[in-house]
């Protein structure tokens, strides 16, 4: 009477189906490397077979293998690969393989991650401090004291932390798309105001305002409204938002007038001081 399988038998099914899926996910890739090594240090390690023992899928696999081509685990083993010396020596060579690995891969995450909290902090701490000491305070003259302008960069952090995750939770989006969109935002609205105020005295605080707003809309306005007509206006939105902003900075500084001469002596002290 033929002996009735246990389910460890089938464990071999495990093995092909990591090797197919791990063609559809990094994920399952790790999997059958797990299923591959595993078997291979406890057979070298402590026992005497080519491959492991019953209980493991892959080491079934290769047996089914191997008996098709008359090949024995216990004859056809080299007798070298049967010393302990041997199997104490892979065991220190593959443990430590394996763990400077892991160590290199955690110094690689370890950087990004630096890399990602460096930038990021920067960030909030600029975005925080620019609404509530910038804008509220220096464009519209709130009155507010050092409590409340900590309150509002609070809720400036958390607004941005709600937009973050909501970002996040959209399967569909593209990570690469978002701060490429983003950018386009930040080059738009700072970079035309920053290279007015550093290479032009006559622009004033209204035309850096203007700069600011055009460049802001524009993003979104070319983005959503104008690039999606295609053809040549089918480009990246930064190019045209920054025009546009540059534009806005040039005519409404001109047509506001002059700007103070407190402001135009400090342009000119500063410039002296770097041509030195």
């Amino acid at each position: 009477m033929k002996a009735k399988k246990k389910w460890y038998d089938h464990l071999w099914i495990f093995s092909i189906t990591y090797l197919i899926l791990g063609f559809v996910n990094i994920l399952f890739a790790w999997l059958g490397m797990i299923c591959f090594i595993v078997p291979l240090v406890i057979s070298i390690g402590w026992g005497n077979k080519a491959y492991c023992n019953k209980f493991c899928g892959r080491g079934q696999l290769f047996s089914m293998l191997g008996g098709h081509f008359g090949l024995s685990r216990k004859k056809d083993m080299p007798k070298w690969m049967k010393s302990k010396y041997f199997r104490y020596g892979f065991l220190v060579f593959f443990f430590t393989m394996f763990f400077i690995m892991l160590w290199n891969t955690y110094l690689v995450f370890a950087g990004i991650l630096a890399c990602t909290m460096s930038t990021s902090d920067s960030q909030l701490l600029a975005a925080s401090s620019s609404m509530s000491e910038n804008i509220l305070k220096g464009v519209f003259n709130v009155k507010m004291s050092d409590k409340a302008s900590m309150l509002v960069a609070r809720v400036v952090l958390l607004v941005i932390a709600v937009c973050g995750v909501a970002l996040a939770w959209d399967q569909d989006s593209s990570v690469f798309r978002v701060v490429s969109f983003a950018w386009a935002g930040f080059g738009a609205t700072f970079g035309p105001v920053m290279l007015a105020a550093l290479f032009w005295k006559r622009s004033n605080k209204w035309g850096a305002i203007a700069g600011l707003i055009v460049g802001a809309v524009m993003v979104f306005v070319w983005k959503f409204a104008i690039a999606p007509m295609g053809g040549v206006l089918a480009i990246y939105e930064l190019l045209p938002a920054f025009l546009c902003a540059f534009a806005a900075i040039i005519i409404v500084s001109l047509v506001t007038g002059a700007p103070e001469t407190e402001t135009t002596l400090e342009y000119e002290t500063v410039k002296a001081e770097l041509n030195k």
